[in-house]
């Protein structure tokens, strides 16, 4: 007779129905179950709080099932072995991304950023170190199957020429040593006009992350340009302009990212109507929502106009606004919790051994939010192509530290955001190191209900 454990990743709970639901952040999608309510009492009695199961041939079948869903797994397997080894296979894969800063210049002074006004002063790429950037893609192409390219600032779309250049030298390269090409931008949207957004599209950019903070009220008085003034109205006839087009740019994919503040959640009925209108019905489109963060390193006595710490909300203010019983289907769509239950899926680039962010000036970095940290900048790309790194310093983005006790025996720790950012997973700052999910298996077991009905499910069935 074979034995088994229980796995320690695993979340139940019952459904509208009075159906059980299993599932295992460690295996993922794949593994949801259901046992139906007439079987209920009988699994809950076999499976229920054991520490050992033992399989007789009554059971086989039943344990096969939850074996295969990673639900239970032999007696002598390590699973923290287990979660390592996938959390590796993640770091050190050869997947190869550059993020690249054409400049560091931004036309916006939001309210809540995190870079101070020396960064955002820093000017944009030249040509030569283009040409430098296209040379190192040159030398390692062959290398990889698969390069993505994400556009990063600063405001990208202010160094609009030297996208174009290096985008399509690096299709150029990619073509000829059948690499698969993949891009993205993270823009303001404020330049993204037809004539600008057309020609990045036929550039390959198809994904974008665009910032509406809210309806055009909320938005102008966090997302302003240098001068003070709004900015809504221009992104919006931006979106607009996407959205209304939608034969002609079918690959493309919008990521609206809301920075809630105290200032959206006193409007947010307005916000959801605005979005539901005008863009819900695209698939092209989604609504994410995110707490805006106060970072230590936005301090900048020459940029006097930051939000007070009154106006951000703490972690759990945020979770109780979005998991709101009246909101929770408008503010968290389904692919956001997909995200929630894919393992890994929350790992930062930053964690990964062949993921870089390059500057203007060349500088290599892991983080592109922590440029006050010196460890942050890992090396430089010569006038060669040659990325220069120093490897002590760059191991410490994807060697990671030992967690607290706390979070391995957590069910969640396979998806959590806070294992996948070396920043907080290396700190000794118990700030970083503390769990900030209040209620967390209330929260998952919402989004394991709304799961169950979007994605095929594994039926448990009693034997008789």
């Amino acid at each position: 007779m074979k034995k088994y454990k229980v796995s320690k990743y695993n979340l139940s709970c019952v459904d509208s129905e009075g159906n059980l639901l299993l599932y295992n952040f460690l295996s993922g999608p794949t593994s949801i179950s259901i046992v139906k309510n007439k079987d209920r009492m009988r699994f809950e009695e076999i499976f229920t709080e054991k520490k050992i199961i033992v399989s007789d041939k009554k059971r086989e079948k039943i344990c096969q099932q939850l074996y295969q869903a990673g639900i239970i797994l032999d007696i002598e397997e390590d699973e923290d072995a287990l979660y390592d080894a996938k959390f590796y296979d993640t770091t050190l894969s050869k997947s190869w991304e550059l993020i690249i800063m054409p400049t560091q210049q931004c036309n916006f002074r939001c309210k809540y950023c995190y870079e101070d006004t020396e960064f955002m002063s820093k000017g944009e790429m030249s040509e030569a170190s283009e040409t430098s950037i296209l040379k190192y893609v040159q030398k390692n192409a062959i290398y990889h199957s698969k390069l993505r390219v994400s556009w990063f600032g600063g405001e990208p779309l202010l160094a609009l020429n030297s996208i174009k250049r290096l985008s399509e030298g690096i299709i150029k390269i990619c073509a000829a040593k059948k690499v698969i090409y993949e891009s993205e931008m993270t823009t303001n949207g404020y330049n993204l006009t037809p004539e600008v957004f057309d020609m990045l599209y036929k550039n390959k950019i198809y994904i974008y992350q665009i910032t509406l903070d809210g309806t055009r009220k909320e938005h102008d008085c966090q997302r302003i340009k240098m001068d003070g003034s709004g900015t809504f109205d221009k992104i919006f006839e931006n979106l607009l302009y996407i959205k209304n087009n939608k034969d002609k740019y079918k690959m493309a994919r919008i990521t609206i990212r809301t920075n809630v503040t105290q200032n959206i959640v006193s409007n947010i009925e307005a916000f959801i109507q605005l979005y539901q209108s005008n863009f819900a019905s695209d698939r092209r489109f989604i609504l994410r929502f995110t707490e805006a963060s106060k970072y230590d390193n936005n301090e900048d006595e020459k940029y006097s106009s930051r939000l007070d710490d009154s106006e951000y909300l703490d972690r759990n203010e945020f979770l109780n606004f979005i998991y709101n019983e009246k909101y929770i289907k408008k503010l968290v769509p389904i692919e956001n919790v997909l995200d929630m239950f894919t393992p890994t899926r929350y790992i930062c680039y930053a964690a990964s051994k062949n993921k870089f962010v390059i500057d203007p000036k060349l500088n290599v970095y892991k983080c592109t939010v922590h440029f006050d940290l010196k460890e942050n900048n890992v090396g430089y790309i010569n006038s060669k192509g040659d990325m220069v790194l120093d490897d002590k310093i760059n191991r410490m983005w994807y060697v990671r530290k030992a967690f607290p006790k706390e979070c391995r025996e957590c069910f969640y720790l396979p998806c959590c955001n806070k294992t996948g950012c070396p920043i907080k997973y290396n700190s000794r700052d118990e700030h970083y190191r503390k769990c900030h999910m209040k209620d967390l298996k209330e929260i998952m077991s919402i989004n394991l209900r709304r799961l169950a009905k979007y994605i095929p499910c594994n039926i448990i069935e009693m034997e008789n």
